[in-house]
């Protein structure tokens, strides 16, 4: 029974699962069996998901002790029977005709992948574009397919806004123990593909949950997850389709600088133990810093040789952009930052 496994891991969501679960149960396409995984929940959403598995027999509950996102989808995979699947997270909802609209795709164009985009759920208002989606379907064959995952205009490293063909987990599964674990592994379920689609609908509604480990506003060594998965796409990126790899370079580099100001706004204190290897993995790059675009490129410089401007011009816009400070220091910083900016105009140093 069932044509469309949806994975969905479950770990202390209380507040969400109902609506969660509901937008599952409330699509348009009915012939798929629901993998809710328990991840050993201190809550009561594993009683939950036993509640519900005695209303509606598509659903398997699987009881687990906690081990991680990761985990928790790897224990679906591994016995999972369905054509095609698809995952969900259980802060998240879906819109009634995403199952449809991706498993026709994948029928009538003869994919492996559909794609589309997501809004943002927030507690102001919903439908805000998250990942955009094209104004018409765009067609990608092979291996051309992993310009999507590190393109500007792509979908990103989010295994919940695809639909794909199950086979193409013969031999892939997350990395248990770390987080980003998308950006670890899809691009060797996209390698597999023999062709892709993407579609032009926002089709999933996705949470930014500060309570989750990603969004964390406290600095986790585990962030280090960030460069090292961004690190390994890139690599695979040059090696397989060189066309892409300024898309993967930019976003190595990127994670690295982005890491280096979550570690000045959270923990200056931790800037010696952790910048030399952070430094070391721009250096690891060599030649091919080149290719990547002005801002980028001096941004990278800064942070390498002038350690010092890197973290003043940071501090200085982190201030200015701060909405506690007194209207006198804002100008201050505001001549500071302006001046800054001139000064790259002119090619001055």
């Amino acid at each position: 029974m069932g044509e469309l496994g949806v994975i969905v891991p479950v770990y202390n969501v209380e507040k969400y699962l109902v609506e969660c679960l509901n937008s599952i149960f409330c699509s348009d396409y009915s012939d798929f069996k629901l993998f809710s995984v328990d991840d050993g929940s201190p809550d009561k959403c594993g009683a939950y998901c036993d509640e519900c598995a005695t209303k509606d027999n598509r659903i398997l509950v699987i009881h687990k002790k906690n081990g991680g996102l990761s985990s928790a989808r790897n224990k679906a995979l591994d016995i999972i029977d369905t054509e095609y699947v698809a995952f969900v997270d259980s802060d998240d909802r879906i819109k009634k005709d995403m199952f449809e609209k991706t498993v026709l795709a994948i029928k009538t164009d003869n994919a492996d992948i559909a794609c589309f985009g997501m809004t943002l759920l927030d507690n102001k208002s919903d439908n805000i574009p998250f990942i955009n989606w094209p104004k018409e379907k765009k067609t990608y064959i092979g291996n051309k397919c992993l310009e999507l995952l590190v393109s500007p205009d792509g979908t990103g490293n989010f295994y919940m806004n695809k639909v794909y063909k199950t086979k193409l987990f013969d031999g892939v599964r997350m990395p248990e123990g770390k987080i980003y674990e998308d950006i670890y592994s899809m691009h060797y379920v996209f390698e597999k593909a023999s062709k892709t689609v993407f579609l032009p609908y926002g089709l999933y509604e996705y949470r930014i949950n500060t309570g989750g480990i990603s969004h964390s506003k406290a600095l986790n060594l585990r962030f280090m997850d960030y460069i090292y998965s961004n690190c390994e796409q890139y690599l695979f990126i040059k090696n397989n389709t060189p066309e892409f790899e300024v898309f993967a370079l930019e976003n190595y580099v990127n994670s690295v600088l982005q890491t280096a100001k979550s570690i000045i706004s959270k923990v200056p204190g931790k800037r010696k133990q952790y910048f030399p290897e952070l430094q070391q993995s721009i250096k690891t790059i060599g030649n091919d810093l080149e290719k990547c675009c002005l801002q980028t490129k001096e941004s990278a410089e800064k942070f390498l040789y002038k350690n010092s401007k890197f973290v003043l011009e940071y501090k200085y816009k982190k201030m200015y952009d701060s909405a506690h400070n007194h209207p006198k220091l804002q100008k201050i910083l505001g001549i500071l930052l302006k001046a800054k900016k001139q000064k790259r105009r002119l090619g001055k140093k």
